[in-house]
């Protein structure tokens, strides 16, 4: 028996003994080999967990595991004696690294390093290759077959982004769509969006189309229009199926959606592409968003849940089609339909495997000379070599399953199906493949993680982090800041999407500008001047801590303990993980209309003040001027709130500070106060809960009211040109406020007028306030104090009539940013104002 010291002794590098060589190679091979799997789990769940963690372990495993192997791989070729499974187990390495990452667009480190990555992977196949030619091993033929395997697999991978950059369906899509959707056939003027009849957005088919340009206007020419697999022509092929007493076998409601999801995928990548719609377009695809949000349905308030589930599936199935564009391989498998070919490369490598397997079973036994690890009889060499083998078809296995599976095979399927192209497969094999594979519960991994980030400002106002992380990682964890203390994400609730869906059909979506206007319900109150202060920010801020203020107000009626010291209330907060009550007040306790509204405001909330501190870009304020306002709210909060250690303390604190002045001394210490602190947020949020516990002394009404607020503020804050910080925020899954950013971005929706605007310079009042330049106007061109977005031109177009030439997709987005000068000048006057 191996004794623990001859183990550790084997283990230090300086040992020079065959055996210490050996125990070396087995452990970095298994400790490598481990990474990788784990690299492997982790990259499959990376974009549907909301935690950075798994990113900056990613992070790091990449860094270490690449250098490791090829140091691995030196080991074995420079170890003093030959051993005919070295070579196994290096194949086994570099298999198990290239399918780390066989659904991510270039490994870990995505688009951004890809041609280092490519590096180390030439450098793995050389000294593999070099490994394997020096140690003459007796499995070389099965070796060799497989080792070429990889290099061709390369390839093949490289030739199909090249086509996939170049297809009609990626890479080249954006301008063909911008082109199609001005024909007569894009604009759908007696489209239905009930039955689809007449919307003629594209699905499919245009990766087999050939287009032309016409001189002398330019226009665009297809080959064959038929060719086109259209909305209507799925959803009506589907109809009649479900019609039919003898079909029955897919659900005809989730597979329509499949395929409508889909083509509004593609016109949401114009977006992303800066290539706008024709004007004429808009109209159909708003009228289809129309029907898809129940907007013009009568029994709205009925169907209200049915509705706002159907509306954000559609969305999130939009997201995940746009989220496997740009950071998985899915769109380079499938550039022109589903990938048969590259289907049987995992197939081909559990065959050889197989043979791999078969002749170390019949053939292999130690030569003399051969080094083994022999523990009471049993080969260890040999029993890592299998374990990994088997690992290696299990892998494989789960490729083939995750590609028929993936939500694209789907929509390739039903495609295919629709134009009846695959004539040889009999009609009962195609009613298999979708009875199996086109239903919602058919699938491997959850689309989207369904959770929505929370903030609460008046329990972390206090913290203070140590950022002991960001120091060791030496930058590479972000700091925290101060009073910026996230709760737990918690599970986006149903009365949260109910709210803001009853909040989008009470909007007019027919401008390109949400009105200022507040609903209809809460002009009675006194909401307005909420809305009227310098930045967006503020508004989010105040109604925030008014919001917490009310719920404490709540808690006291249902006798919550609210006097729990800060340290019992981190405790509590690092237990809430493996706890399911988010707020202060247990959700069962709570019945009726309240608890639906109490859970909506309170999750909206939250969620907008976790955007405002984490994901400040996603807001129409600048992050620049989110980050001050933040802190200058800390600032103040650590002033007035000195002392206060409990949430019983600090609500009484500030209804004080929100009672209207009653002597000379209190009107003194505030107009101190507004000296030193000149946002004032905390007197604003103190005034506003005060009115709504005095003035709206019914708690049903109070919360009632307090969710059809918080469902308006985000829909207002949703509209944005800042398509990149969507995209940014894709690869960890999106956030919430992205599935709202679709819908209105589908209805030409950019920006909201009640946001408010700095005027231009030239009246020579920098910085004041003042309504939306373009209300009243078209609305297509950016906001007055945003940097104008580069939108090219787009000569597909028949009324622009210039010529028209294919862009390579994912190099479209880009934005002209501001000069430094100029943006430290506008923030230094934006500041000023607000001292005044």
């Amino acid at each position: 028996m191996v004794k623990a010291s001859e183990l550790v002794k084997w283990s230090l590098v300086f040992e020079d003994s065959g055996s210490a060589a050996l125990m070396r190679i087995e452990f970095l091979v298994v400790a490598i080999a481990s990474i990788f799997l784990l690299m492997s789990l982790l990259d499959m769940f990376r974009r549907r967990c909301r935690h950075s963690t798994i990113k900056y372990l990613l992070l790091a495993l990449d860094a270490i595991s690449d250098t490791s192997f090829i140091y691995t791989i030196g080991l074995m070729q420079s170890a003093p004696f030959k051993k005919d499974l070295f070579s196994i187990w290096a194949l086994i390495l570099v298999n198990l690294r290239f399918s780390a990452c066989f659904i991510s667009a270039y490994g870990i480190p995505d688009q951004d390093n890809r041609r280092m990555t490519k590096g180390v992977r030439v450098v793995s196949f050389l000294g593999v290759s070099f490994l394997i030619g020096t140690q003459n091993s007796q499995f070389k033929h099965p070796i060799w077959v497989l080792w070429a395997m990889q290099p061709v697999r390369s390839i093949y991978i490289r030739v199909a982004y090249y086509k996939a950059t170049r297809s009609f369906l990626h890479g080249w899509s954006s301008p063909l769509l911008t082109a199609y959707m001005g024909t007569e056939d894009g604009i759908c003027k007696d489209g239905d969006p009930t039955t689809m009849v007449a919307y003629k957005y594209l699905v499919s088919g245009d990766q087999k189309q050939k287009v032309e340009l016409q001189a002398p206007r330019y226009k665009f020419c297809l080959e064959s229009q038929g060719r086109f697999i259209t909305l209507d022509k799925t959803w009506k092929l589907l109809s009649e199926q479900h019609s039919d007493t003898g079909a029955g076998d897919v659900q005809p409601s989730w597979a329509k959606d499949m395929c409508l999801s889909f083509a509004l995928y593609r016109l949401l990548r114009c977006r992303f592409d800066d290539l706008p719609l024709p004007a004429d377009s808009i109209a159909s695809t708003r009228k289809l968003m129309y029907e898809i949000i129940g907007k013009k349905s009568r029994d709205l308030t009925a169907q209200i849940d049915h509705h706002a589930e159907r509306t954000f599936r559609i969305a999130k199935l939009e997201l995940t089609f746009l989220n496997d564009y740009f950071y998985t391989r899915y769109p380079i498998l499938f550039w022109r339909g589903f990938p048969l070919l590259f289907a049987w490369y995992p197939l081909l490598t559990i065959a050889l495997i197989t043979w791999l397997g078969r002749d170390i079973h019949k053939l292999y036994k130690p030569k003399k000379e051969e080094i083994a690890h022999v523990v009471h009889g049993v080969n260890v060499d040999l029993i890592i070599t299998w374990i990994f083998m088997g690992i290696i078809v299990i892998k494989e296995f789960w490729k083939v399953v995750t590609y028929l599976l993936s939500d694209w095979t789907k929509v390739m399927l039903l495609c295919e199906y629709t134009s009846r192209t695959l004539k040889w497969i009999p009609q009962w094999l195609w009613k298999l493949l979708l009875q199996i594979l086109c239903t919602p519960r058919c699938r491997i991994v959850r689309r989207w993680h369904n959770k929505i980030g929370q903030y609460e400002f008046l329990q972390s106002f206090g913290h203070n982090p140590r950022n002991i992380l960001y120091w060791l990682s030496l930058g590479l964890v972000p700091k925290e800041i101060r009073g910026a203390k996230v709760s737990s994400p918690t599970e986006l609730p149903r009365d949260l999407k109910a709210a803001v869906l009853k909040s989008l059909c009470s909007l007019d979506l027919e401008q390109n500008s949400l009105e200022s206007d507040l609903p209809t319900d809460l002009r009675q109150f006194p909401f307005k001047r909420t809305f009227e202060l310098p930045t967006w920010c503020h508004s989010i801020l105040v109604w925030h801590i008014a919001t917490s203020l009310c719920e404490i107000e709540l808690a006291q009626c249902y006798n919550t303990s609210l006097t729990t010291s800060e340290l019992l209330c981190a405790i509590k907060t690092a237990l809430s993980c493996f706890s399911s009550q988010p707020y202060l007040i247990k959700e069962d306790r709570i019945e009726g209309a309240l608890r639906a509204n109490y859970i909506a405001a309170n999750s909206i909330s939250r969620y907008c003040a976790y955007l405002l501190v984490i994901e400040p870009d996603l807001l129409p304020d600048s992050f620049l001027t989110a980050d001050d306002i933040f802190r200058s709210t800390v600032d103040e909060s650590l002033d007035i709130l000195k002392g206060c250690d409990t949430l019983q303390s600090i609500y009484r604190t500030l209804i004080r500070e929100g009672v209207p002045e009653q002597d000379g001394n209190t009107s003194v210490i505030r107009k101190e106060r507004s000296n030193t602190h000149h946002n004032m947020i905390l007197q604003k949020a103190a005034d506003l809960a005060c009115y709504l516990i005095h003035e709206i002394p019914d708690e049903v009404v109070r919360w009632k009211v307090l969710a059809e607020v918080w469902a308006d503020i985000l829909v207002h804050t949703a509209p944005s040109w800042n398509a990149s910080a969507h995209k940014k925020c894709l690869a960890t899954g999106s956030e919430f406020i992205t599935h709202i950013w679709v819908i209105l971005s589908h209805c030409n929706i950019h920006s909201s007028k009640r946001w408010p605007y700095p005027k231009t310079p030239d009246d020579g009042n920098h910085g004041d306030q003042g309504q939306d330049p373009t209300a009243g106007g078209s609305g297509d061109q950016p906001l007055a104090h945003e940097a104008p977005a580069r939108v090219p031109s787009n000569g597909a177009l028949e009324e622009q009539g210039q010529p028209w030439s294919p862009i390579l997709g994912q190099h479209l987005t880009q934005q002209l940013a501001p000069s430094e000068t100029e943006e430290i000048s506008e923030i230094q006057e934006v500041r000023d104002d607000w001292r005044e």
